[in-house]
């Protein structure tokens, strides 16, 4: 398992599952943030995996997560789905409150 963002991205290409891509077109920017981030990209097309540092050019979805975080949830030790949801929660809650500021008409 890779200590390190870089790491982590530096090992995709042999870690990716071809035949499990078979027929899919995705292009995904990932937005690390903290000392240890940076920005990757990974494009994959029909089984084949594209990827390096850098930005991609129109991603279909840009994930940005700090960087202990992503290791986390690459490392299996943090859920990236329940992650999402209380990010979403956070999110929900703080419209709710700028909501509240607004007087109704």
């Amino acid at each position: 398992m890779a200590d390190t963002v870089k790491e982590y991205f530096d090992m995709m290409p042999s870690q990716f599952k071809a035949e499990a891509a078979a027929g899919m077109t995705a292009t995904y920017q990932f937005d690390i943030t903290g000392d240890g981030g940076g920005k990757w990209f990974a494009k994959i097309e029909n089984g084949a995996l594209a990827s390096g540092e850098g930005e991609a050019e129109n991603p279909n979805i840009t994930i940005t997560v700090s960087d202990s975080d992503w290791l986390a949830i690459v490392s299996g030790k943090l859920d990236g789905q329940m992650a999402f949801r209380v990010f979403l929660d956070l999110v929900l809650e703080e419209a709710e409150e700028s909501l509240d500021l607004i007087e109704e008409r």
